[in-house]
């Protein structure tokens, strides 16, 4: 068993993991734990790769994995067990004793840029979802407009071709067409977007007992008039759990000659904070003690757990990862239209407990907040800052700033990020900001 998990963007921001909602992380943490119980009942293997705001979990099927990618939204690095939290998950510990942990591992900051980035290997400018999913194209460039590139290939398109079936469960959140008035209007769903079946939201956030654009394969549907699910309580966090699981399961009844690929991409923790009152009482109490003790105390479990150090990684080698592990080959072209290069790496070499041989930079950049990794060294500018230079090697946590030491380094890491800057379509943030401001024709 394999659990790759865990990422820091610059200067500690949050991502995620496979689903949440303290209200949020007690909700979502309880719910990834569902799942997976859900999972390992019908699997006699599981293998589970998770990439905050991502994971994928591997099941050996066949020739070629089955692949599941899990995701959630917002979740805070240290919020699961295995990664130092307090809220109680045992099945997700187990696969961390017995597998793999990335502690460097990075996405985009934000839900849909990460969504965007996870779903082609590009970087979010390149999958043209810059900023969000608002159209700053006409004023800005076409890095900002708000839709999943057509210039891009999913994983899903990608395996499709290689003989997998393809579900997803969960939320959408790559286009602004959540209220399209006809299936035109339909072109970057899930299912116009490589995947066989669909369930889940296409918008980004909403209530987690009446979800809006709830979605069934290209229909929208109500949860209270939904005659193929009706539990004793809807609750949308449990309803994408109990899809994924109803997916695994009918792959296995009806296609289990083909391998599957399966994302169950979770909207908890992201607002509004909604949880089951079970699972509130559950954890009744336990944060009372404030802010600082409990940082304190998930510190030290992360100091004993040794989660200070681990290879690094990026949201873009998932699909370089999943291509990889399938067989399958990535396209020049797709449906008469050109397709960029990958942009990701396969983390294959950490699964079988080898190095990730990265030849190039990892690089960020979101609302004019700047970063590139390069080996140990990590050059960063939060907007409208200056860069800051760290050797993340013995500087983990970023405490001391050595760019007035090491000004030609600056100079050349500075010089990389202007050259991708330029190559995926980034903009100076005050342009892009004042075209949100303009008011819509």
């Amino acid at each position: 068993m394999i659990l790759l998990t865990r990422l820091i963007w610059a200067h500690g921001l949050q991502y995620w993991m496979s689903k949440l909602s303290d209200v949020k992380t007690i909700t979502c943490v309880t719910a990834v734990e569902q799942l997976l119980m859900s999972l390992v009942s019908r699997l006699s293997v599981l293998v589970v790769f998770f990439v905050t705001l991502i994971g994928c979990c591997a099941i050996p099927a066949a020739d070629r994995p089955n692949i599941i990618v899990i995701k959630s939204d917002d979740l805070g690095y240290s919020d699961i067990g295995c990664f130092g939290g307090e809220i109680e998950t045992p099945n997700l510990d187990t696969l961390a004793e017995n597998g793999l942990r990335l502690t460097q591992f990075y996405n985009t900051a934000r839900c849909c840029p990460t969504r965007a980035s996870l779903l082609t290997g590009l970087y979010a400018h390149q999958a043209e979802i810059g900023h969000m999913v608002d159209s700053r194209a006409e004023s800005v460039g076409q890095a900002y407009a708000g839709e999943l590139s057509h210039r891009a290939v999913t994983i899903a398109e990608v395996l499709r071709t290689a003989g997998y079936n393809t579900d997803m469960a969960g939320k959408w959140h790559v286009t602004k067409k959540t209220s399209p008035v006809n299936d035109a209007g339909k072109h970057n769903w899930p299912q116009q977007r490589g995947f066989d079946r669909f369930y889940g939201t296409i918008h980004g956030a909403g209530s987690f007992f009446d979800p809006n654009t709830l979605v069934r394969d290209n229909t929208f549907i109500s949860p209270f008039a939904d005659p193929e699910y009706q539990p004793d309580l809807f609750y949308y966090t449990d309803a994408i759990n109990d899809h994924a699981a109803r997916f695994v399961t009918e792959h296995r009844q009806q296609s289990n000659d083909k391998p599957f690929f399966l994302y169950v991409a979770h909207t908890a923790a992201h607002w509004p904070m909604h949880a089951k009152e079970s699972d509130i009482e559950k954890y009744s109490g336990l944060y009372d003690a404030g802010y600082d003790a409990i940082r304190a105390a998930r510190l030290e479990r992360m100091n004993s757990l040794g989660l200070l150090d681990s290879q690094t990684a990026h949201l873009i080698d998932v699909m370089a990862t999943c291509v990889d592990l399938a067989n399958a080959k990535y396209p020049q072209e797709f449906k008469n239209t050109p397709i960029q290069a990958l942009e990701g790496i396969s983390l294959r070499p950490a699964f079988e407990g080898s190095s990730i041989d990265r030849q190039t930079p990892l690089y960020g950049e979101y609302e004019g907040n700047r970063a590139i990794r390069f080996g140990p060294w990590k050059l960063v500018s939060e907007y409208p800052g200056d860069w800051e230079l760290y050797n993340i090697e013995c500087d983990r946590t970023e405490m001391v700033d050595l760019a007035t030491r090491h000004p030609a380094r600056v100079q050349e890491m500075s010089d990389l990020w202007e050259a991708w800057a330029d190559r995926v379509g980034v903009e100076p943030w005050a342009v892009v900001a004042e075209a949100g401001r303009k008011p819509k024709k």
